[in-house]
């Protein structure tokens, strides 16, 4: 049996997973925390929110209880506690066990959330897949939604690293802290790229209207022989989720050669600003080729390893 948790426990629990993406100060917020628990499609990193979660696993013993199913601790419950009512009518008592009273309670939040019983009804049985209780279901549900947008499916199913993907998309959504972003949250700054030294560093520029990036990007179209003139990075993303419909260990590769370009590109930038180190292109080009044929050579078939390295190497 699940219980529900306290909100201080939730609280605490949330406030140390945003550390992993703000940090302890969380002086400038880029992304909000419920857009981070969205899925990929959606634009977020697909991290589960605990409160939602936890009331979404309580959700699944309201529905053995409706239902009967026959676990242990619906048995004894329904033996002692629902004799002469159902538990949509039972009023939670103060000698009910915390387990018994915790779900009571995500039951009164979720008919007042939905409006009657019987929307709480509905949501149960349309969580229900082969007679079973789908959690997943359930949480997508309950959970705050965002648009999908192509660009956020073309990274998801993209062959990316995590770090990767999650330097894409916030890349995509322009909320990378560039020095053009943080001038206008009140910071004083010298808006200089330090890559070009020549225009102010924005999103738009470091992907790829920045000469030093651009010839880079040129690099790696070359390198995987992308036939494409487009340099605008949400437009190659998109026209290489439409390549990836082929299902050819080519679009891997540029998929692939495509997130380690971003990744690199960004940490280049903070070793010059932070570090005051500066690396060539032929140095980032080493290190993307390094990379991208490390992970393919191991998310490939045997059948077309050979090929793989060949393609590598040439």
């Amino acid at each position: 049996m699940s219980l529900l948790l306290p909100k201080q426990v939730c609280k605490h629990n949330s406030h140390l997973s945003k550390g992993i993406f703000w940090g302890q100060h969380k002086t400038h917020v880029f992304k909000s925390w419920k857009s981070i628990c969205a899925p990929w499609e959606e634009g977020g990193f697909q991290v589960k929110e605990l409160t939602d979660w936890n009331r979404t696993v309580l959700l699944k013993w309201l529905w053995t209880l409706d239902k009967n199913a026959g676990a242990i601790w619906t048995s004894w419950v329904s033996k002692y506690f629902l004799t002469s009512c159902s538990v949509w009518e039972l009023e939670a008592k103060a000698h009910y066990p915390e387990s018994l009273r915790g779900l009571l309670r995500v039951r009164t939040e979720c008919v007042e959330q939905l409006g009657s019983i019987q929307a709480v009804k509905l949501l149960l049985q349309h969580c229900t897949v082969r007679g079973c209780f789908s959690i997943t279901k359930a949480y997508d549900n309950i959970r705050h939604k965002y648009p999908v947008k192509p660009v956020f499916r073309a990274i998801h199913r993209g062959t990316m690293v995590p770090r990767h993907r999650i330097i894409t998309m916030l890349a995509v959504e322009g909320r990378l802290a560039t020095i053009d972003k943080l001038t206008h949250r009140g910071m004083y700054l010298v808006n200089r790229c330090c890559l070009c030294k020549q225009a102010e560093e924005s999103t738009a520029h470091l992907f790829f209207k920045c000469p030093f990036t651009s010839t880079l990007l040129g690099c790696i179209k070359a390198w995987t022989r992308m036939n494409t003139g487009t340099i605008q990075l949400q437009d190659l993303l998109l026209w290489t989720h439409k390549r990836a419909r082929r299902k050819h260990w080519r679009n891997k590769w540029i998929s692939c050669s495509l997130g380690c370009l971003v990744s690199e590109i960004w940490h280049e930038r903070n070793l010059r600003i932070f570090e005051g180190r500066e690396r060539t292109h032929q140095v980032l080009l080493s290190n993307i080729q390094f990379t991208v044929s490390t992970l393919l050579l191991h998310v490939v078939s045997e059948q077309v390893y050979i090929d793989v390295i060949e393609a590598l190497n040439n």
